[in-house]
C-alpha cells in the first residue's frame, strides 16, 4: 500500500491496475482496500472544510432485528446543524435482511425476513445551543428481495452464511418457542406507521470541549401485533462529542456517544423476558476526501433487550456501518451506508441506508 501511494497523484489507469492486482482475502481485507488505500492516498489536500462536512451526523446505525426495533433506543448524534440553517429535513430509507435459525436448552427461534423503514425526519434548531427532532417511520415486514444478492456478497467478502445459502429465498417468518410454548408466530407480511420518536438535544461546553446531551421519548404509535412497535412509551438520554482534525492526509472528524434508554414494557408475549433498560454506545470517524465526497465508518453497540439462552434474543450487538456522503450542495447531501453484524446473530446480517436531506 505504501508504494502504490508514494508518489502524490495517481492515473486513473495506475490506479486500476493497482487495485485489480492487489486481493486480499476476507471482508476486512477487502474493505481496507477500498477505504484504506482512497485514505492513505489523500485525495483532499490542505482544503477548508465546508460547514456541511464539519456539521455532518453519524449514519443512523439502528438495529433493525424485529423483536429489537420496537424499542425506542436513540439514534445518537454528536453535532448540531450549521447555525445558519436552523432546519433540516431528511427522508430515509433503511432495508435489513435478516435470517437467524438457533435452538438451545428447549427454545427454539427462526427469524427469515427483511424489513423496510422509512420515514421523514425534522430538525430544528431553535436556539443557538438547542435543537429539536421528530422522527416519523414506517415499517414493512416482508419476505424481501435481496436474499440472493445478500448469498454473494458473503461469499465475495468471505462471511458467514449462518445457513442462508442453504434455504429457499424469498421466505417470510418469525417464530420463537420455549419448551413447546409458541411465544412468537409472525407468518403474514405487516406494514404500519411505527412509534414517532421526539428528541431535544443541547450543545454544552465542558473542559473547553462541545458535548451534546440529548433526551428522547418514543410514542405507541406503531403496533404490536404488526411488530412495528411495543405498544408502550420508551425514553432515553445519551451524551455525544466530534472533533475535527487536520492531517497530511485531509481533514477527518472522529465521534463518540453513549446512552441510556428505559424500555416500556411491550404488549408482545415476550414481555415476560424482556428487560426495563438498555445501554448504547457508538464510535466511528469521518475523512472527508474531497468537498463534494465523505466517507465515514462506525461501529454501534447496545446491551441485550430480552433474558434467554439464545444469543439473538439476549446477546449484546456489534454492528458496523460503512458508507459515503455525497454532497450536492453546501445544503443537500446523499448518504449511502451499508451495515454487518460482527457479533453475528443479534443484529441483522445486512443493512443499507439511504438518507436524502437537506437544510434551508
Amino acid at each position: 500500500m505504501e508504494n502504490l501511494c508514494s508518489t502524490k497523484v495517481l492515473g486513473s489507469k495506475e490506479l486500476l491496475l493497482a487495485t485489480m492486482t492487489f486481493s486480499p482475502q476476507g471482508f476486512f481485507g477487502r474493505f481496507l482496500l477500498l477505504f484504506g488505500f482512497a485514505f492513505n492516498c489523500g485525495l483532499l489536500q490542505g482544503a477548508e472544510l465546508s460547514p456541511a462536512q464539519i456539521n455532518l451526523p453519524p449514519f443512523q446505525g439502528l438495529d433493525w432485528m424485529p423483536t429489537a426495533l420496537i424499542f425506542g433506543l436513540p439514534d445518537l448524534q454528536t453535532r448540531l446543524l450549521p447555525e445558519t440553517e436552523e432546519w433540516q429535513i431528511t427522508l430515509h430509507n433503511n432495508t435489513a435482511n435478516t435470517y437467524v435459525y438457533q435452538e438451545k436448552t428447549g427454545e427454539t427461534l427462526l427469524f427469515d425476513g427483511e424489513v423496510q423503514a422509512t420515514g421523514i425526519r425534522l430538525d430544528w434548531r431553535f436556539l443557538p445551543t438547542w435543537q429539536a427532532q421528530l422522527d416519523i417511520p414506517y415499517i414493512r415486514h416482508s419476505s424481501g428481495i435481496w436474499d440472493d444478492v445478500i448469498v454473494d456478497w458473503h461469499r465475495w467478502f468471505g462471511l458467514p452464511q449462518g445457513g442462508r445459502d442453504k434455504v429457499n429465498s424469498g421466505q417470510f417468518g418469525y417464530f420463537f418457542a420455549n419448551g413447546g410454548t409458541v411465544i412468537l408466530n409472525q407468518t403474514k407480511e405487516t406494514s404500519s406507521l411505527s412509534d414517532i420518536r421526539l428528541n431535544l438535544v443541547h450543545n454544552r461546553m465542558f473542559y473547553n470541549e462541545n458535548f451534546l446531551l440529548q433526551a428522547g421519548v418514543k410514542l405507541p404509535t406503531g403496533s404490536a401485533n404488526k411488530l412495528t412497535g411495543s405498544g408502550n412509551w420508551d425514553a432515553s438520554i445519551g451524551v455525544g462529542w466530534q472533533q475535527d482534525a487536520a492531517f497530511a492526509f485531509g481533514h477527518a472528524s472522529y465521534f463518540l456517544a453513549a446512552g441510556a434508554s428505559y424500555l416500556g414494557k411491550s404488549d408482545l408475549k415476550l414481555a415476560n423476558r424482556q428487560k426495563r433498560h438498555s445501554l448504547l454506545a457508538r464510535a466511528g470517524i469521518h475523512w472527508h476526501a474531497v468537498e463534494w465526497l465523505s466517507l465515514s465508518i462506525q461501529l454501534d453497540s447496545h446491551s441485550a433487550h430480552y433474558r434467554s439462552q439464545l444469543k439473538t434474543l439476549g446477546g449484546d450487538s456489534l454492528q458496523i456501518t460503512f458508507g459515503g456522503h455525497l454532497f450536492f450542495t453546501e445544503a443537500t447531501r446523499l448518504s449511502i451506508s451499508v451495515g454487518e453484524d460482527l457479533n453475528t446473530l443479534v443484529t441483522p446480517d445486512f443493512v443499507v441506508n439511504l438518507g436524502l436531506a437537506t437544510r434551508f
